[in-house]
């Protein structure tokens, strides 16, 4: 192969080498532009527009054509920042959310402990008072109990006392009269009897003198 035709070669060969550069940034240009879509549908409407009317010619210089796509790396990059910073925010937002919810719960378990404690606290002052209380009523009971007791006790034995010396009395009385009835019987007879033999001792001795 001569010289000329050589360099001719290679040289169609840069020319093809540069138009396959650039329509790799074409197509680069392309996919950012997909997905500026998703992000940011009026500044895709935009730069979609620029594009097509500016960059996506067969014989565009490449200088240009990689300045668009480093325009839309750069767009790119801002939507990746702000992402990123929403996510941050958003994960930060959510650890703080997390983090009063955790301290509001243990605040709720502390007051609900304390509450606990307060309830026990008075359930067994309250037990303690009942308790006092219940033992009092009981020895208040016993010494009314062991008052009534006495009184009764005292009433019954006041009334049995009456009860047997009345008895006693009348048996006493029964016995005494039996005894007395019995001594003036006896009495009034040997009074009688020795009133009688007088008497008839007197009748006797009258009619002996007559005879």
């Amino acid at each position: 192969m001569a010289i000329p035709s050589f360099l001719k070669e290679m040289n169609k060969q840069k020319e093809k080498l540069k138009k396959s550069n650039k329509g790799d940034f074409r197509e680069k240009c392309l996919i950012l532009l997909a997905r500026l879509k998703d992000l940011n549908e009026e500044r895709y409407n935009h730069l979609n527009k620029v594009f097509h009317d500016q960059y996506n010619k067969a014989n565009i210089q490449k200088k240009k054509i990689l300045g668009f796509y480093a325009q839309l790396k750069n767009e790119m990059k801002s939507y990746s920042d702000q992402t990123s910073d929403v996510i941050k925010t958003t994960k930060k937002k959510v650890n703080d959310i997390k983090k009063q919810a955790i301290q509001r719960a243990e605040k709720k378990i502390q007051e609900t402990e304390k509450a606990i404690n307060k309830t026990i606290k008075e359930a067994k002052k309250v037990s303690k008072e009942t308790k006092k209380k219940t033992k009092k009523a009981i020895e208040e009971a016993k010494k009314t109990a062991k008052k009534t007791a006495k009184k009764t006790a005292k009433k019954t034995a006041k009334k049995t006392a009456k009860k047997t010396a009345k008895k006693t009395a009348k048996k006493t009385a029964k016995k005494t009269a039996k005894k007395t009835t019995k001594k003036t019987a006896k009495k009034t007879a040997k009074k009688t009897a020795k009133k009688t033999a007088k008497k008839t001792a007197k009748k006797t001795a009258k009619k002996t003198k007559k005879k």
